[in-house]
């Protein structure tokens, strides 16, 4: 039986499911549930709108500045470490290839259109 602690935000979080863009939900969905430990399990696409449908402030109020300027300061320092922007512009090839396999599918334009009801 899995122990479940409610957590306690302070004055941010960054949940480790949350995406930057449609694609990229797309490509976590069709890698499985890790959670439940199976890759037949996959979220349905309306996950994706759901988990950002609350009012919560967070979801429409930017970061201060502030932590905007040291989060890029510390991009740019990652991305002078030796071999990172090979690695990332690989990364980023990957997931342009990936997208389009399932895209030609899924048609993913109509299912975002759609708000992922299918």
């Amino acid at each position: 039986m899995a122990t479940q602690i409610k957590p306690i935000y302070g004055s941010g979080q960054v949940n480790h499911y949350w995406n930057k863009s449609f694609q990229e939900f797309v490509i976590k969905k069709f890698r499985g549930r890790g959670a439940v430990a199976s890759t037949e399990t996959q979220r349905d696409f309306s996950t994706f709108f759901d988990w950002g449908a609350n009012d919560r402030r967070g979801n429409y109020d930017p970061p201060p500045e502030l932590v905007v300027n040291r989060t890029q300061a510390a991009y740019d320092e990652l991305l002078g470490l030796p071999g990172v922007k090979d690695d990332l512009r690989t990364i980023n090839e990957v997931f342009a290839e990936t997208i389009a396999a399932i895209d030609q599918n899924l048609d993913l334009k109509t299912i975002y259109r759609k708000r992922g009801r299918t």
